[in-house]
């Protein structure tokens, strides 16, 4: 996905869920995949299957009802509201209030990933679920806390 090619990628995700259907990492990448193009109403779908596999049925069923109701912000919403029972971190967190637009929490949220250390803050620079937060200069502050080189999402 950082390469932007988006139908390669969605093909690789799709054939690691034929190998096996309820790898939750592949499935959350794949809702990100869904968000960065333009295509949420999939990305309320997989995450659909995600709190399948974690057996919270009512849950799924709430983000189909958020998204029907709110659009994207109630996609966003209803994750960061079942955020600790699930189980996501800051880092996620962070990529749900960008997607909000909430740009001084989403912030807020990633200085403390990178201080942790968080699974997944080096792919900052070039992870696309960034691009809502990409042009701030904050950002480019933290990727240089990181000490990574830079890489083109171009």
């Amino acid at each position: 996905m950082a390469a932007r090619q988006w139908e390669a990628a969605e093909a690789y995700h799709l054939k690691a869920l034929e190998m096996e259907p309820g790898f939750l990492g592949v499935l959350i990448q794949l809702a990100e995949l869904y968000v960065a193009t333009g295509r949420v109403d999939q990305a309320v779908s997989t995450w659909q299957r995600v709190l399948g596999v974690l057996d919270l049925p009512e849950q799924a069923e709430e983000i189909g009802r958020r998204f029907q109701a709110e659009g994207s912000d109630g996609y966003f919403r209803t994750l960061l509201e079942l955020s600790d029972e699930i189980g996501l971190d800051d880092f996620y967190r962070a990529y749900l209030h960008a997607g909000l637009g909430d740009k001084e929490t989403a912030f807020r949220l990633l200085e403390s990933a990178i201080d942790r250390k968080l699974n997944g803050t080096s792919f900052l620079a070039c992870w696309p679920v960034w691009d809502p937060i990409r042009d701030d200069p904050r950002f480019d502050d933290l990727v240089a806390r990181l000490d990574i080189p830079p890489t083109s999402t171009d």
